[in-house]
């Protein structure tokens, strides 16, 4: 693979620029000077660290910019740019296949150019790639914005500094999960009724992504609180709980109640597996 990332680097050079294209072809936006118009975003980042992201409406044939909506401008440091370009390059290469660039109608495509001025353009690549993931999740958290579809389409509300979850039983009984971007950690904590206390930290390299990244704050602010239809009434037997999201940029979320009456989303079910097999949390613990 090292081989093969060389000989690519030098038979290309050191790329110049790249104009990442997401079209949402579920988000439909009216324009009356395209018919069956979508939504989409285009990211432009060059190698002297500048960046643009605009909104387009697109259809089979043709992308405009949407009225209204102004092209955003960025400023990350040029070696931070540069890595991402070759990064890009790389990963689209193994995982993509190219293309003319010629379908305005494509909902995925990056178009990377070189010094000499040729392109390449890239489609078909997996939105569900850990490594693409990974790096569209270091874009956004460069440009500190978490709502960018970069690559893979999974932009967030926000970003997630901080997760914690206390429970709590009438007789003393005590669990705390905290989950933290820095350092990119997770601490299980237990406490039995006149018992020690347990505590268990793992964590991550820095090169690693960040865990809460597999989050999306809206998955909690958009469904919690909330009753789901199949809760059971609080019969005393257990306790209460409550959470706290602490978020970069919108205000902090918090929510408590009855065990019993409420239902993390999915994402979270997905992420106490990881966490499970890191750390020590037996099966009967509410947290799970």
């Amino acid at each position: 693979m090292e081989n093969q990332q060389s000989s690519l680097l030098q038979s290309f050079g050191q790329p110049q620029k790249a104009v990442i294209w997401f079209g949402n072809p579920y988000m439909p936006w009216h324009d009356s000077q395209i018919p069956g118009g979508k939504w989409g975003q285009e990211l432009t980042i060059n190698i002297d660290g500048s960046c643009t992201s605009r909104s387009l409406v697109f259809n089979d044939y043709q992308r405009r910019p949407i009225a209204g909506q102004p092209t955003e401008y960025f400023q990350v440091a040029p070696a931070k740019a540069a890595s991402f370009l070759k990064r890009i390059l790389v990963l689209l290469n193994y995982f993509g296949s190219r293309s003319d660039g010629s379908n305005p109608s494509s909902t995925l495509s990056t178009t990377i150019w070189s010094g000499d001025g040729d392109s390449w353009t890239f489609n078909d690549y997996p939105t569900d790639e850990p490594v693409i993931n990974q790096l569209a999740m270091e874009i956004r958290d460069c440009l500190n914005r978490a709502d960018l579809m970069a690559l893979d389409g999974n932009g967030r509300e926000d970003f997630i500094e901080e997760f914690v979850v206390n429970y709590e039983e009438d007789d003393g009984y005590q669990e705390q999960l905290v989950l933290t971007r820095v350092p990119n950690a997770v601490t299980y904590r237990r406490q039995f009724a006149d018992g020690p206390v347990v505590t268990t930290t793992f964590q991550w390299p820095e090169s690693e992504l960040p865990l809460l990244d597999r989050l999306n704050p809206v998955d909690f602010t958009a469904t919690i609180p909330g009753i789901p239809a199949n809760a059971a009434e609080d019969n005393g037997q257990l306790g209460h709980f409550n959470c706290l999201i602490k978020r970069r940029i919108l205000p902090a979320v918090r929510f408590s109640g009855d065990y019993e009456r409420y239902c993390l989303p999915a994402p979270w079910a997905d992420l106490m597996h990881t966490i499970d097999e890191l750390l020590d949390i037996p099966n009967w613990c509410p947290v799970k």
